[in-house]
């Protein structure tokens, strides 16, 4: 907790910090603060209240928060020390630094003044808006059009490293033996599978790239048959609306995602609704819940 308020008191006394946020648009977070002025992996502080677990809840918070708050001021300050060193730093440019900085850090702007306003409430019933955002900004090429050529620079140099260093993941993995699809209408697109566990390296990129592709070439192909099935709609049929929403439904956050569940009488991958297993689910952390089913699919060998 010291090093966390340390860490963060440092960079509230940096002669820019207060220009950054107030006039910039540099979104900075606080473990302290309400639910819109804290990271949305952490919406609220009533799990750090649990007994024993809230400490361990309270310490994750810290580590990701101040994590995220530095890397944020350091792609800030690197951009607006490249502006100065060039002799163009302006109000725009500025702006663009914060910008791209909540955009690399998972924090995008949400579109327009309305969203952004309802961003804590947009946070009740999606599992992280803001990082949907920033990963829509990825393939959004009004987002670089509009920046400072600087930033631009910076922004688009960020994303081919992304996918560079993706794809070579993606390739070392093909070579040891890991299987790898690279078709973008499959649910396992990007994906390394090995048995039945699948990787996903992209951390939220793929999906996007995943059903922007469905949608336009009117198909799906099933990730076990490889069966295409498709979108052609009308009674008993998918559509590409059908995609559309399904994808926004698996942004549901817990809640939402279980009225969801309740009122179609099955889980998002089609079974049977029962109140047990779906609170049960949304209570235990996925990592909990991960090492279970890990149990349970391969037991424990010598």
């Amino acid at each position: 907790e010291k090093f966390y308020n340390d860490a963060m008191g440092a960079l509230e006394r940096d002669p820019r910090f207060w220009t950054a946020v107030n006039d910039d648009g540099l979104k900075m977070t606080d473990i302290h603060g309400p639910m819109g002025m804290r990271e949305e992996a952490y919406p609220s502080h009533i799990a750090e209240k649990i007994p024993v677990a809230g400490r361990v809840v309270r310490g994750s918070n810290r580590a990701y928060t101040g994590f995220i708050n530095l890397m944020r001021w350091h792609v800030y300050s690197e951009l607006l020390d490249m502006a100065e060193t060039s002799a163009r730093l302006t109000p725009k440019m500025r702006r663009d630094a914060a910008k791209v900085a909540n955009w690399a850090t998972g924090r995008g702007d949400l579109p327009g003044k309305t969203l952004e306003a309802a961003a804590p409430l947009l946070n009740t019933v999606f599992f992280s808006p803001r990082l949907m955002a920033s990963r829509f900004q990825t393939f959004n090429p009004f987002f670089y059009a509009n920046l400072d050529p600087i930033a631009r620079k910076y922004a688009m140099k960020a994303a081919v490293k992304t996918v560079m260093a993706g794809m070579s993941v993606l390739a070392a993995a093909a070579a040891a033996g890991a299987k790898v699809n690279l078709d973008p209408t499959n649910a396992d697109f990007g994906k390394i599978k090995v048995g039945k566990t699948r990787i996903d390296v992209w951390g939220g990129h793929q999906q996007w790239v995943r059903v922007a592709a469905q949608i336009y070439a009117k198909k799906i192909t099933s990730s076990t048959t490889g069966k295409e099935i498709a979108l052609k709609g009308g009674f008993a049929g998918s559509s590409r609306w059908d995609v559309g929403s399904r994808f926004l439904q698996g942004k549901f956050s817990p809640p939402a995602s279980l009225i969801r569940d309740w009122t179609h009488s099955t889980d998002f991958q089609g079974q049977p609704f029962a109140w047990k297993q779906a609170v049960v689910s949304r209570v235990y952390p996925l990592l909990i819940q991960d090492m279970l089913e890990t149990y349970h699919e391969y037991g424990v060998g010598p």
